[in-house]
C-alpha cells in the first residue's frame, strides 16, 4: 500500500522513508502493507506512540 501510493506522490514517498514504522487501517481495520486498496476506500496511517 505505501510503495503504491509513493508512487503517486512524491510527498506521501519522503513522509514514508521519513517514518518506515507506520501503522496502517483500511475503513477502520488495522491492514498491512500488502492490503489492497480499493477506489472508496478510507486509509489512515498512524506512527508509532509511547505512553506512561
Amino acid at each position: 500500500m505505501k510503495n503504491y501510493l509513493s508512487e503517486k506522490d512524491p510527498l506521501l514517498k519522503e513522509a514514508f522513508e521519513k517514518m518506515p514504522r507506520l501503522r496502517c487501517s483500511v475503513n477502520q481495520e488495522m491492514a498491512t502493507d500488502r492490503h489492497h486498496v480499493k477506489d472508496g476506500d478510507e486509509v489512515a496511517f498512524f506512527p508509532p506512540v509511547t505512553g506512561g
